[in-house]
């Protein structure tokens, strides 16, 4: 969980990496060390997603934050949520 996505110059189409968090909780996550734009989705216990943050900025020390309580974040690559028509409210399947 602590290296993510870090040091990876490429992210198949369609692929993702999902963090669980275990207890839902605020959480906090940056694109240090990480040489690809991604979009991270916030999503609750219950599969709903709070928040995107969308077409981040490689390298950059911003903090994305869920601004409410969550057990999930799902990376993908920077901009794929938008031309699925992903937006916050929506439900997804989890393991």
């Amino acid at each position: 969980r602590s290296k993510g996505l870090m040091f990876r110059t490429y992210l198949a189409p369609g692929a993702c990496m999902l963090f669980d968090f275990g207890n839902p909780r605020p959480v906090s996550m940056c694109m240090k060390n990480t040489y690809i734009s991604l979009d991270m989705l916030f999503i609750s216990k219950d599969g709903v997603i709070h928040k995107i943050a969308e077409n981040t900025t490689p390298h950059s020390t911003e903090i994305n934050s869920s601004n409410s309580y969550v057990k999930y974040v799902l990376e993908r690559n920077g901009g794929a949520s938008s031309q699925l028509g992903i937006k916050p409210g929506n439900t997804v399947t989890l393991p």
